[in-house]
């Protein structure tokens, strides 16, 4: 939902998204949220956005975003990592199992065949028809 409020926020289409971190403040309560967005560093080519989430006055999951000027980088373009195996050749994994909380049981981890604690990479997926959730708290 966050990545989603980010790429809403002031839309730009000579922009695009480059990094997106995500820092989880403490347990997220199964109750109504709000978002809000805004400009942190603003630019011409180089800008840093960021979302939050709140329950009652509590932000409990803030995101920022670095976003980009859209530009030819073919001459350039290069990249010593592998490309991932499609989330369907990968295995689920329950690494996460041991974390209590609604959110990680909705989350679906996949980790890419090779990956060790401390070095690895995986695919993540909500499990969460968000639509749904909505409905529900109504």
């Amino acid at each position: 939902m966050l990545t989603h409020a980010l790429e809403r926020h002031a839309p730009r289409p000579e922009m695009q998204l480059g990094r997106v971190t995500f820092d989880i403040l403490g347990m997220i309560p199964a109750q109504i949220s709000s978002i809000t967005t805004q400009t942190l560093r603003p630019g011409r080519t180089i800008e840093l956005i960021e979302a939050s989430m709140s329950v009652g006055d509590r932000v409990v999951v803030r995101a920022t975003a670095w976003r980009l000027s859209v530009q030819d980088t073919e001459e350039v373009a290069a990249s010593e990592a592998p490309a991932l195996p499609a989330p369907d050749e990968c295995p689920p994994w329950g690494g996460m199992g041991r974390w209590g909380g609604g959110y990680i049981e909705s989350v679906e981890f996949r980790a890419v065949p090779g990956s060790r604690p401390g070095a690895g990479a995986a695919w993540l997926q909500t499990l969460m028809d968000w639509s749904m959730a909505r409905r529900a708290q109504r």
